[in-house]
């Protein structure tokens, strides 16, 4: 009788484990899911922001400049934007999150951080 009692205090215990565990695995990876999210939009703000910029610069009279910032991580993650055939492309250095946004054309690219922005013969230019 103690040996059966044993046993099934053993399954019980082995059971609520089991569902502790699961439980905390199903929340991790939502937590995961979340900040991937966060991460893929934070992206998208800094690459439309980009496109802002080129797209006012382009608008705008030989003579224009102007200096700004964009964020120097996502989310602790590092990243790195260029502008590359009509493209402006934002990419984590893991490269696990990335994103593509036609733009305007412009020479130069833009770096985590301070920029700057110019328009000189027709032509933008940033950081250069």
């Amino acid at each position: 009788m103690k040996g059966q009692s044993a046993i099934e205090f053993v399954i019980v215990v082995s059971a609520a484990l089991f569902f502790l565990l699961a439980f905390t695995v199903a929340v991790q990876v939502n937590i995961e899911n979340s900040l991937n999210e966060k991460r893929e939009r934070m992206l998208k703000e800094i690459a439309v922001d980009l496109q802002d910029e080129v797209a006012l610069a382009s608008g705008s009279t030989d003579g224009y400049y102007r200096e700004f910032t964009i964020p120097t991580a996502v989310f602790d993650r590092d990243y790195s934007a260029s502008f590359v055939a009509g493209y402006v492309y934002v990419v984590t250095n893991d490269t696990k999150h990335a994103i593509a946004i036609k733009i305007l054309n412009v020479t130069g690219n833009p770096v985590p951080g301070k920029n700057s922005i110019r328009r000189t013969n027709g032509s933008v230019y940033v950081n250069s």
